[in-house]
């Protein structure tokens, strides 16, 4: 079980089987106009009870809004200390051990994308060949039981570049910082949401802690 006084989990790539839903094109079919509102461009702006008059069908009930739906972003993840916001750096492309670390260089960071969402949500790693989800593995187990892990779903053994249990489906953003938080399920399935911290040595980690001993606690950003 995820315990708040010691466990920690790396930040790592994530494999998951089940790649995602695609949403169905909308198509619009086109009909051939009237005579009458052929003959009358401005028909469309008539009442009803005058379109009824001039033998035109009602006109087709209006909406209040039109939604737009928030588009794919690829970016980057830049890491602050969480105690003055000042940058330590950007998460760095290459693994270490298993484990994402940071970088001041500019030339080797992570890219990543994903649909921005209040959460939870996955972040995908670009040209990735072995693991395709930014996500967590830790000492918390769980049996087997999918090759795919939805949303709030616990810890499942289904690969990735550390060993464990890991989850993806973790991610939560803030449209007006920019800050990417998230959130751990454990398994009797219950969240909690987790700090991040860093080391020079060992990366980047998650813990339910606010404070982690010999690490620096940093939050995480979104940056283009």
């Amino acid at each position: 079980m995820f315990r708040n006084n010691s466990s920690v989990l790396s930040l790592l790539v994530v494999l998951l089987a089940c790649l995602g839903v695609l949403g169905s094109p909308s198509y619009r079919t086109f009909n051939k106009r009237s005579q009458v509102a052929a003959r009358n461009p401005d028909a469309d702006t008539w009442s009803n009870a005058e379109r009824l008059a001039r033998g035109l069908s009602p006109r087709k009930p209006g909406t209040l809004f039109n939604p737009t739906r928030v588009g794919e972003v690829t970016r980057s993840i830049q890491v602050r200390k969480a105690s003055n916001g000042n940058i330590v750096g950007h998460v760095r492309s290459n693994l270490d051990s298993g484990r994402y670390t940071v970088t001041s260089g500019s030339g080797n960071r992570l890219s990543v994308k994903f649909t921005p969402a209040s959460g939870p949500f996955q972040i995908e790693i670009n040209d990735s060949q072995n693991y395709r989800y930014l996500g967590f593995a830790g000492s918390s187990t769980s049996s087997l039981t999918s090759t795919n892990i939805p949303s709030g779903s616990a810890p499942t053994n289904n690969g990735n570049s550390l060993g464990g249990a890991s989850e993806s489906y973790v991610w939560s953003y803030n449209s007006g910082s920019g800050e990417l938080t998230a959130q751990w399920v454990n398994p009797s399935g219950s969240p909690i949401s987790v700090n991040f911290f860093y080391d020079d040595d060992t990366g980047l980690h998650a813990s339910a802690n606010t404070n982690y001993k010999g690490y620096t606690r940093v939050r995480l950003y979104s940056v283009a």
